[in-house]
């Protein structure tokens, strides 16, 4: 049958074998000290590199290396001992040759393994590099690092060669090493081969492309992966099989030698980093969202398995059934959903119900909620604030009842399960994760003020605003989807003109309300109408209101008219009954302030010497009125 491959070519930016020679003998060879067994040195040409073996040869440790063969086209025997050999311009002696001669019209084999070895039993020597499959540099040079042979190879399919054959350099379609290149030859690489007799049992299981969330990898990485299944009665080994991103290169990465059992499952990485390690396998390419197909072939190309790939966000998997909302890489598949649409509208069976950030004993929390008619136990489950340390707290021995509810408060918390977590104010995504390090739900806080939450409604996807917090309950508070727009200033704060014209947008449809008086704007302050004149130094603070959605944040601007200071500005806008009001404000003597025989006390019950706290706005100005930082704090 026809193998389908037309490997991509680095532009023909081959040097021929005249300029080859040119440079590495024309009366190169004794200037730079490869020394010469006979009175005229000749030239070394890079003849043949395999840069994707499979079966076509194996060394004498039963690998199969890249590789790299170099003939004395001379009559003269000729040392390389000091020469380098190498991928890369930067390091031309990522290799260096020993004491090692090609006699006249010989052939050196070097295997390219990453790793350096000039002593290996069988006589051939590895080097410390390898070539890349889809087009490299292999670069042969004297002892001072000055070019001899240079050979920019194409992109090579499994077990194809890239060779010198008198004229040109061409395709074999069987590699020759140690031998004169001979046999079928082209310039496209696609060759024809005979039908393979390999039972197809093997087959793509299921995948995830743009791994976000699921299983990490031994380097602690998340990376895309496939997981293939034996679906025969009888053990296939993967080193008779290949795994490909693209149609057009069927072999494009080989498998190791490893044995599937009936029915086993094995997880290959398709990371890019090229390694086979003790429980893991890493692919040389890495599958991304721009791929249109992940194909299982056999060694020589005869496509097995394929299926289309499908960005799915990082979380949700795809298998031979569907869509999977939690992956199970290595483990037989859970529930599948029929489309793409339906899965991103489903949560698992345990999920996060409410997030809280800023609740009233100001100890944040997150509540899991047991949807099912099942107790189910969730003993290894994490819960964290951060995607790569996903267990910054862990259940022990705990089972969530059927119907049920679980919080974990962050940290500082006093109840049962504290967390080494906090919830930023302004919003954050918290994780869920199972207790095969698999990321299963996330929720994003979203800003919350008060006695605000966020969570889902029950057995809802979706997420929602709720003006009240229901800390291990359920929640059925108003909800809102949304907030309304924060309010946008025409006139940035700082100094300005008297008589300075500022106006205020917000989105369609919403209302704005302000105050000039440092206090929190609500639906009983003035409503805005029109531009504000500014005509002395004041605050201006305001909100957006709408049908449907939650109140907008406060945004304060304040505006300085007048003499200009030599010092930077500090702003602080608060209620004025919060800082001087008798009742409440927190600079003010209050009712525990009293006079005795005419003579003041501060009695230690005044305002001021209580432990109170009053939200306010902070801003500070530089010296020329710009505005360096703005927030809302507690005073």
């Amino acid at each position: 049958m026809k193998k389908k491959n037309k490997p991509k070519f680095f532009k023909n930016r081959i040097i021929s074998l005249a300029a080859c020679a040119l440079m590495l003998f024309s009366a190169v060879l004794p200037a730079v000290g490869c020394a010469k067994k006979t009175e005229h040195a000749g030239a070394v040409i890079i003849s043949e590199v395999v840069a994707s073996n499979k079966y076509a040869h194996t060394a004498s440790d039963g690998s199969t290396p890249d590789i790299v063969e170099l003939y004395n086209a001379s009559g003269n025997d000729i040392d390389l001992v000091g020469c380098g050999l190498s991928d890369t311009a930067e390091e031309p002696h990522m290799f260096t040759f020993p004491d090692v001669v090609i006699p006249a019209g010989g052939y050196l084999t070097v295997y390219c393994t990453g790793t350096n070895d000039t002593e290996s039993p069988d006589g051939v020597m590895r080097a410390g590099f390898k070539i890349g499959a889809d087009g490299d540099l292999v670069l042969l040079s004297d002892p001072k690092g000055n070019a001899l042979a240079i050979l920019l190879t194409p992109a090579m399919d499994t077990d194809v060669s890239y060779g010198f054959d008198g004229e040109k350099y061409v395709y074999y379609k069987y590699p020759t090493v140690g031998q004169p290149n001979s046999g079928e030859t082209n310039d496209t690489g696609v060759f024809e081969y005979e039908e393979e007799v390999v039972s197809a049992t093997l087959a793509i299981n299921e995948y995830i492309v743009g791994n976000e969330y699921s299983v990490m990898d031994a380097d602690g990485e998340r990376s895309s992966w496939a997981e293939l299944v034996n679906t025969g009665s009888e053990t296939v080994n993967l080193k008779d099989y290949c795994i490909t991103d693209d149609e057009t290169r069927p072999t494009k990465w080989a498998f190791p030698d490893r044995e599937v059992a009936p029915g086993e499952l094995a997880v290959v990485y398709l990371s890019g980093k090229d390694s086979v390690r003790e429980n893991e396998i890493h692919a040389g390419f890495s599958l991304s969202e721009d791929d249109a197909v992940l194909m299982l072939t056999t060694a020589k190309g005869r496509n097995v398995d394929s299926m289309e790939v499908v960005s799915t966000g990082g979380m949700i998997s795809v298998g031979r059934d569907g869509y999977y909302i939690i992956s199970t890489p290595g483990e037989p598949n859970g529930k599948a959903y029929s489309s793409l649409e339906e899965a991103e509208k489903a949560i698992p069976d345990v999920y996060i119900s409410e997030v809280k950030s800023t609740s009233e004993d100001k100890i944040d929390y997150v509540e899991l909620h047991n949807m099912s008619d099942e107790d189910i136990d969730i003993s290894g489950y994490g819960i964290s604030d951060s995607r790569s340390d996903i267990y910054r707290y862990t259940f022990t021995d705990t089972v969530i009842p059927a119907g049920g509810y679980i919080v974990v408060e962050g940290r500082g918390g006093s109840g049962s399960r504290v967390g080494e977590f906090g919830i930023d104010k302004s919003g954050e995504s918290v994780y869920l994760a199972n207790g095969k390090g698999i990321i299963i739900d996330t929720v994003n806080s979203g800003w919350q003020s008060g006695d605000i939450s966020r969570g889902r409604k029950a057995g809802e996807s979706k997420l929602y605003f709720f003006t009240t917090s229901t800390k291990g309950k359920v929640n059925d508070a108003e909800a809102y989807s949304t907030y309304a727009s924060d309010p946008v200033f025409s006139v940035m704060g700082g100094y300005v003109d008297n008589g300075t014209s500022v106006e205020i947008r917000a989105g369609e449809g919403e209302t704005i309300y302000y105050t000039t008086d440092g206090s929190e704007p609500t639906k009983n302050s003035k409503q805005y109408s029109g531009a504000i004149a500014i005509s002395a130094t004041c605050t201006v603070r305001a909100c957006a209101y709408a049908e449907g959605k939650l109140k907008s944040a406060v945004v304060t601007e304040n505006f300085l008219v007048g003499d200009r200071h030599t010092l930077p500005v500090i702003c602080v806008s608060m209620d004025p009954d919060d800082f001087l009001g008798d009742a409440k404000g927190i600079y003010a003597k209050g009712a525990g302030y009293y006079d005795h025989d005419g003579v003041s006390y501060t009695h230690q019950k005044a305002n001021y010497w209580q432990d109170w706290e009053r939200e306010m706005n902070f801003e500070f100005f530089e010296a020329d009125g710009t505005k360096g930082v703005s927030f809302d704090a507690g005073i």
